[in-house]
């Protein structure tokens, strides 16, 4: 697994040679590490071009749990990003992994501010 962090005064130095063997998927955390407000930087496509065509799959990371995973494709999709929603993991996809792996919780709800 690849980690990409928040660092974005490096991010256009990160280059794609090709998908490592080992490596099944690349976490992209999703704020300003991809984008600025509502501009991309612009390594952003060709870097999620190259993961696709080298067959790596990516997975942006997002911990505000106070937006759905449409919003989050609605705002990329604005910036002209196509995304779908297996693509990003928030905070409460954690959450609900890490409960079904236990016992006995059988439903679970989460609250958030929408």
């Amino acid at each position: 697994m690849i980690f990409m962090k928040h660092r974005p005064e490096q991010a256009g130095k990160v280059g794609v040679d090709g998908c490592p063997e080992r490596e099944k998927a690349v976490f992209i955390g999703y704020g300003r590490t991809i984008y600025l407000d509502r501009d991309l930087f612009p390594w952003t496509i060709p870097f999620l071009s190259a993961l696709k065509e080298k067959g790596c799959k990516y997975r942006f990371l997002t911990n505000n749990s106070s937006k759905s995973g449409q919003d989050y494709i609605n705002k990329l999709a604005g910036m002209g990003i196509h995304a779908v929603r297996e693509e990003f993991v928030t905070s409460v996809d954690a959450l609900i992994a890490d409960l079904n792996k236990r016992s006995p919780f059988r439903k679970c709800y989460a609250f958030g501010t929408r």
